[in-house]
């Protein structure tokens, strides 16, 4: 997200709350939100007033982000994934010693649950999602062009 979308962001949630924050608060909030995607903490920050009275801390903001982050893939997907791992094994798929599509696949899969399970820092899991992202895109970009 760009550092304008950020502070978009962060008007619109005091705007919901009618709080004026401190210089310095803000930076503390676009700090935690410019490493994520655009649409998904604007989904999240448009919910908070919903559920919370009061005005709410960073980790509130990233826990309502983090509950907007999707957790795997398509049950598709995940089906697929469950196949590779059965066949070939976690550890062959992430050394790359399997290849093909399904085994692309499944590397981004194993690769997303490792960081969504390991950190909880956004900017580390916004590469991590918007990697998955590109790899199913481009997956299923040439899955299409063998159909047609």
């Amino acid at each position: 997200m760009k550092p304008d979308q950020a502070m978009e962001l962060i008007t619109m949630l005091m705007g919901a709350y009618d709080k004026e924050v401190q210089p310095s608060t803000l930076h503390a909030y676009s700090v935690y939100i410019l490493a994520l995607d655009y649409e998904l903490v604007k989904k999240a920050i448009l919910q908070l007033p919903l559920t919370h009275k009061w005005f709410p801390s960073i980790s509130e903001v990233m826990a309502a982000v983090r509950e907007r982050i999707p957790r795997g893939s398509s049950f598709l997907e995940e089906l697929a994934l469950e196949k590779m791992l059965a066949q070939h094994g976690s550890q062959a798929i992430r050394e790359g010693k399997v290849s093909g599509e399904e085994a692309e696949t499944a590397r981004a899969l194993l690769l997303q649950k490792d960081t969504m399970s390991a950190t909880s820092d956004p900017s580390v899991i916004g590469k991590s999602l918007t990697h998955f992202q590109e790899t199913l895109s481009k997956i299923r970009g040439s899955t299409i062009e063998k159909l047609k």
